[in-house]
């Protein structure tokens, strides 16, 4: 399953074969926006502008 993130008209996705970066983070306190991304991965989830923005830089 990809997932896809869209900003305007810009778009990036995770492809299945790249699901492997969740594993470096689970659990991990430096990355609390990215390991909730992990836990809410296959339930479509809806990322603010804020977290998106965090997630990114």
């Amino acid at each position: 399953m990809s997932f896809d993130l869209y900003c305007g008209n810009r778009q990036a996705a995770i492809a299945p074969f790249e699901e492997f970066i969740f594993s470096f983070v689970v659990e991990d306190a430096r990355f609390p926006h990215l390991n909730e991304l992990w836990q809410n991965y296959y339930s479509a989830p809806h990322i603010s502008p804020d977290i998106a923005n965090e997630l990114v830089h």
